[in-house]
């Protein structure tokens, strides 16, 4: 039983053998296309049992097959055969190829057929750092490949999409999510100034964005700048924030080297004040000694 060999959509040469007068497809649509197989070892007298006809819708996108339909017009005929003189002998198949009609459907834009490309491409590299992550148990080797997975995606992201498609909403949430998922993985890793540097890149796209938020809270915690960590934590107080168990430990935390800042402080003025005292090194201020005259 012979199979359609279609490595010679590739590989062979094609040759128009009768022109078509109906309309050529384009993008979107769809083509009723007949294919006929060709044994060429086959004798003449049983050719019939050499030939294997299919006859099949074809949407119209970017496979060999649908290449070469896109040059042809409704009533086209064609052969495709091996390129290699030394291949037409007994053995070589031929392919007759002939466009039937076409069913107009909606122009699919190149621009359209990359951002599909793109964003299946990033989805894949996003679901093998997911892989990662979930897997890591903490391990620093593992966040690592995660995170080489998120930035060849971001960079995927932003080096072939054109400034039109980054507009789109879909574009721009991805990439939202791609900077929020490095901040985390940085802040495990205890890189708190990459943590904090996607964190704020997530916030340019969307300011309240509060995963941005919280990791950046973190960021300012591990740098040790409570003020701004602790502004952060009001910002999601005053905003419905899933992880509310997240946001009050890290406000606990922050509270605590606070008080115990404040504490040492306190205690350094004090022993300070002691030793003035004791030493008698300290001076009077001179408007209190204009007061007292």
């Amino acid at each position: 039983m012979m199979t359609f060999n279609w490595t010679l959509l590739t590989s062979g040469t094609l040759q128009v053998v009768k022109p078509g007068t109906g309309d050529r497809p384009r993008n979107g649509d769809k083509c009723l296309v007949q294919c006929k197989l060709i044994n060429n070892s086959v004798d003449e007298d049983t050719q019939e049992n050499g030939e294997k006809l299919l006859k099949f819708w074809l949407p119209l996108g970017r496979g060999d097959l649908e290449q070469i339909v896109s040059d042809l017009s409704v009533g086209s005929e064609c052969i495709i055969q091996s390129s290699d003189d030394a291949d037409k002998d007994e053995n070589s198949v031929s392919i007759y190829l002939s466009l039937l009609d076409i069913v107009r459907g909606e122009p699919i834009s190149m621009e359209h057929n990359e951002t599909e490309c793109i964003l299946e491409a990033v989805s894949q590299l996003k679901k093998e750092a997911k892989h990662w992550i979930c897997n890591s148990s903490e391990q620093s080797e593992h966040i690592k490949k995660a995170i080489d997975k998120y930035e060849e995606a971001l960079d995927m992201l932003y080096s072939r999409a054109t400034s039109r498609m980054l507009e789109e909403g879909s574009f721009s949430e991805i990439g939202v999510g791609l900077h929020c998922n490095l901040a985390i993985c940085y802040n495990r890793l205890s890189k708190p100034y990459m943590a904090w540097l996607h964190s704020n890149a997530a916030l340019k796209i969307r300011p309240m964005q509060v995963k941005a938020i919280f990791q950046r809270a973190k960021a300012y915690w591990h740098i040790g700048d409570l003020f701004n960590a602790y502004r952060d934590i009001q910002i999601l107080e005053s905003v419905d924030y899933l992880d509310d168990i997240a946001v009050k430990r890290l406000k606990k935390q922050i509270e605590q080297v606070i008080d115990s800042q404040s504490k040492q402080y306190d205690k350094e003025v004090l022993e300070s004040f002691q030793v003035a005292v004791s030493t008698k090194s300290f001076l009077i201020p001179s408007h209190s000694n204009s007061t007292a005259e």
